[in-house]
């Protein structure tokens, strides 16, 4: 996984969330989820999370940001998903919103 493929999957996530909400709105919740599904089943794919977790891979450690990164605040908690190669790591915060940081960014690797 690298910054710019993490992008464009959170990107397409968006335009998925705002497509969702107009569907809501038309066709009723469950028709909207039922449409939407494919389209989140596609991100959480790509991500190896939620119904696809590689759990041999998943790392699943609690840790914080020793310093702001990007709109993420500095000391939130995070837990890792899953380690790179090219020191980025996959995590959720306690919100549940997926995030990419370095791996400078983490406590736990300090």
């Amino acid at each position: 996984m690298d910054k710019k493929t993490f992008d464009l999957l959170m990107d397409f996530q968006s335009l998925e969330n705002k497509l969702y909400f107009k569907l809501v709105d038309e066709l009723g919740m469950e028709r909207a989820e039922e449409l939407a599904d494919p389209f989140t089943d596609f991100v959480e794919k790509k991500l190896k999370i939620g119904k696809y977790l590689d759990n041999s891979a998943y790392i699943n450690k609690d840790t914080y940001l020793i310093k702001q990164y990007e709109d993420l605040s500095s000391y939130l908690k995070v837990n890792i998903i899953y380690e790179y190669e090219n020191d980025w790591v996959l995590c959720s915060t306690t919100s549940e919103l997926i995030c990419f940081v370095p791996k400078s960014y983490l406590a736990e690797y300090k």
